[in-house]
């Protein structure tokens, strides 16, 4: 019986989590649905507006959602993390690897846990990584991710550039 009354438990706890992970990720995308600012990484976070637009073209503006810009150093694990906002899915990601040892590189959304690439980076290499291109044409979830960097027992000495923009056609 203890047993059955400890699974329960746990159950109830998981589903608490759940819905509070979502609430919280529902209420930060309402808020900031109309000013894309907000980021795990907010100070390093840019919002831009390039109009492109001319007396013959009466297009509306391209508009580059955040540009991420973050190191990640100084131990064997390290995550850096940042927020998709509704209506810039469009992710271009530009991976450095600073040290003379192979890093391995996971980008998980954070909620659903999906796992959008695992991918290695040799010593002194780079990744450029285009969400487009890689089989997420209509974007990318909204929600928080996490970048995560594995040394392999080595420290990692890293860094990572990208933007989020509403179409493809914004890079």
């Amino acid at each position: 019986m203890k047993k059955k009354g400890d699974y329960f438990a746990l159950i109830t706890l998981a589903l608490a989590t759940a819905a509070v992970i979502a609430w919280v990720s529902l209420s930060t995308t309402k808020k900031n649905a109309s000013t894309p600012k907000s980021s795990a990484v907010e100070s390093q976070s840019v919002d831009k507006t390039n109009p492109n637009l001319s007396s013959a073209n009466t297009r509306s503006p391209k508009t580059v959602g955040k540009e991420i810009k973050d190191k990640a150093s100084g131990d064997a694990n390290v995550p850096n993390s940042f927020t998709v906002n509704a209506n810039y899915g469009q992710l271009k990601l530009l991976l450095k690897n600073y040290s003379s040892y192979e890093v391995h590189v996971t980008l998980t959304h954070i909620v659903t846990r999906k796992v959008y690439f695992a991918k290695d980076i040799a010593g002194g290499g780079s990744l450029e990584w285009n969400s487009w291109t890689e089989g997420y044409t209509q974007g990318m979830r909204i929600g928080h991710y996490i970048l995560e960097w594995s040394g392999r027992g080595y420290n990692v000495n890293a860094g990572v550039e990208g933007q989020l923009a509403s179409s493809t056609k914004d890079f």
